[in-house]
């Protein structure tokens, strides 16, 4: 499998303006046949896991951080970097 092999849906929830939380959920999926990819790790580097994806492909966490970079892997193998910024809704 390749990186052209799948496809990640992010959705870039942020709470209220107020409020130090954001809340980040997604899908991972293979990019054929639109399958999902249960047990992919998502992590950045200074925080470390950050979540796990179930056996529909979603995963979802919490962070205060305002930018994160995703690295999502799947039998620590590497496959995916996403830069998220605040205010956006896919990478």
């Amino acid at each position: 499998m390749t990186l052209k092999d799948f496809k990640i849906i992010l959705a870039l929830l942020i709470s209220a303006l107020g409020f130090a939380q954001h809340n980040v959920s997604g899908m991972v999926t293979f990019t054929k046949t639109n399958t999902p990819v249960a047990d992919v790790k998502v992590y950045d580097k200074t925080s470390g896991v950050l979540a796990t994806t179930d056996n529909s492909g979603f995963f979802k966490f919490e962070t205060s951080k305002k930018e994160l970079t995703l690295v999502f892997s799947l039998l620590n193998m590497l496959w995916k970097k996403l830069l998220l910024k605040p205010k956006t809704l896919q990478p």
